[in-house]
């Protein structure tokens, strides 16, 4: 089923090599782009960081947060399927004193109602042979149950139906933003930084057209919130982040939001 085209059209530039063939499984090779999955270049503005390229995601760690600023995904129903088990393990790629370890999420639900939460789900990868790298503690954040079962459950379920109901991929930006939060793991014995809030930037491709929506939620966001309730626009994520985007997600006109149910930030 193709997407009705109501949302304006620019050039996509971004080239064919920059991602696998929809519904593939990426497969890193040596003349294979390492910002496959970013949209018209990865976001900047963290220059400490360290990028980290897996089969199915890239992401940026920082080493003082112990937690990744962003991970950029695609999501194909191709790569859909049976539910997986949550195999905890540290990025083999990182420096073991630059992320933390599974113990130190012991106790988080029973002190702080905190979830081990997936930026880069599990569900959008399970019928792929790398799912297990969702599951590298880079990928994941302390995220409050009420939010990570609720509206960021909802919002990711969307995602994959837009995917299965278009037939195309959706390319995903998501992340932690921080504020004063004083709350930490209790089993944790790094210096870390708990997300105050979480985002996720989503775009649709078609042929020579792109539409995007923007979300963000903050940590403690009630179980019961409306998807629609976190409709933000792309620069109050910038701000929060200190990140900066691509132009391609700054020239996508916000038209996929009707597709979320959403039919503007007001909603």
């Amino acid at each position: 089923m193709k997407r009705p085209l109501t949302f304006v059209g620019f050039v996509y530039l971004l080239s064919t090599a920059c991602g696998p063939t929809a519904g593939q499984t990426a497969r890193l090779t040596a003349d294979t782009p390492l910002n496959r999955f970013c949209l018209g270049g990865c976001p900047t503005g963290k220059p400490d960081n360290e990028r980290i390229h897996h089969h199915i995601l890239t992401l940026s760690n920082n080493p003082r947060t112990k937690f990744a600023d962003w991970v950029a995904y695609e999501v194909h129903a191709k790569n859909f399927g049976k539910s997986r088990d949550r195999q905890w393990r540290i990025d083999p790629s990182l420096n073991p004193s630059n992320t933390l370890e599974p113990e130190d999420y012991y106790g988080a639900f029973q002190t702080l109602k905190t979830d081990r939460g997936h930026q880069a789900p599990l569900a959008s990868f399970s019928a792929t042979p790398y799912w297990y790298e969702t599951n590298y503690l880079s990928n994941i954040t302390p995220q409050k149950s009420q939010l990570n079962q609720g509206p960021w459950k909802k919002l990711e379920a969307r995602v994959r139906s837009l995917a299965r109901l278009y037939e195309e991929s959706l390319f995903v930006l998501t992340g932690p933003a921080y504020a004063n939060v004083k709350e930490k793991l209790p089993s944790a014995d790094e210096t870390h930084e708990i997300p105050a809030q979480f985002w996720k930037v989503v775009a649709l491709v078609e042929g020579s057209e792109v539409a995007m929506s923007s979300f963000m939620f903050e940590q403690h966001t009630p179980r019961s919130t409306p998807l629609c309730a976190g409709l933000v626009d792309l620069a109050t994520i910038e701000e929060v982040t200190e990140l900066d985007f691509p132009r391609i997600w700054h020239e996508a006109p916000d038209s996929l939001n009707r597709d979320f149910g959403c039919d503007s930030l007001s909603d």
